[in-house]
């Protein structure tokens, strides 16, 4: 990220930001096809989700039918990666567990995993296809473009000319409302849907808490490492009850394997839950707004 001071104008500060998080994700696409490895997969997700946030945030700055169709590409290039994802954190979760069960719950379990690495194969070789398909070259040139013209004079939504500083606080502001409104059902631990929205708005909270990071006084590390943690604890939280939905599809899955793993699931995505609570209870998610504003 470069260098900016907060009081640097919006209209120029904007176009870099967007700029640099499109060249972190041109770098995580050429690595990425190289190697074609999980982590670079999952890195080059990352980058995707991070231009689609800038995007939105300085939107109202650039042509929107052009900045709409840049955010659209990054977003189906965030669409094709995941299903991979998901099936690398289920084998992850999934294979030291044979290990813990005795037949023919062990066999189950393993003729499953079996497949899902097949399903890998073939999911591993599609994005491989998709990827060498995509041309960033030409998102590229249709974001260069949109940065081109920037809305400099007659736009009602902002001011071109307002400090950078001001403009990203109004909208953490705007990503603290989101946080607001999800919290009080995400407080119930079975209310699957609140935590997966709270968890997204934290996603987008912190991918906009990292654009202020040049401007930012001391304090940033350590509150992004707070945001950070709510996001990966909420995220395993997800993973599990997608997990349990999977093993719940499995129509020929050994019973007492099946009963196993989900007793397992419940254990641990209890424990998860917990951590999230003594989380909160120290660093109140409704107080993380005010903190990000207040280092700016």
């Amino acid at each position: 990220m470069m260098l900016v001071t907060s009081d640097a104008p919006l209209w120029i500060v904007s176009r870099a930001m967007i700029s640099s998080r499109y060249e972190e994700l041109i770098q995580c696409w050429g690595t990425a096809k190289k190697t074609f490895s999980s982590e670079d997969i999952h890195d080059l997700r990352v980058a995707s989700r991070r231009l689609r946030e800038a995007i939105s945030i300085f939107e109202p700055c650039y042509p929107a039918k052009k900045m709409s169709h840049i955010k659209t590409q990054a977003k189906h290039l965030t669409t094709i990666l995941g299903s991979l994802r998901n099936i690398d954190e289920a084998l992850q979760f999934f294979e030291p567990l044979i290990l813990s069960l005795a037949e023919p719950s062990a066999a189950s379990l393993d003729t499953w995993l079996q497949s899902l690495r097949m399903q890998r194969i073939k999911e591993h070789r599609h994005i491989e296809d998709r990827i060498k398909k995509m041309d960033p070259v030409m998102m590229q040139y249709g974001l260069r473009k949109a940065l081109e013209q920037p809305h400099m004079f007659g736009a009602a939504s902002y001011d071109p000319f307002m400090p950078i500083s001001q403009y990203l606080s109004s909208k953490l502001l705007e990503r603290e409302t989101s946080l607001l409104q999800l919290l009080p059902g995400s407080l119930h631990e079975q209310d699957i849907h609140a935590l997966h929205q709270l968890r997204i708005a934290l996603k987008k909270f912190r991918y906009a808490f990292e654009l202020t990071a040049p401007l930012n006084r001391n304090g940033y590390k350590n509150l992004y490492d707070i945001i950070k943690e709510f996001q990966e604890v909420l995220g395993k939280i997800h993973d599990l009850d997608v997990f349990l939905g999977l093993l719940q599809e499995q129509e020929r899955f050994d019973p007492k394997c099946a009963g196993q793993l989900e007793e397992l699931i419940a254990s641990r995505r209890k424990k998860l839950y917990a951590d999230f609570l003594t989380m909160h209870t120290a660093n109140p998610i409704d107080h993380l707004g005010e903190r990000t504003r207040n280092l700016l």
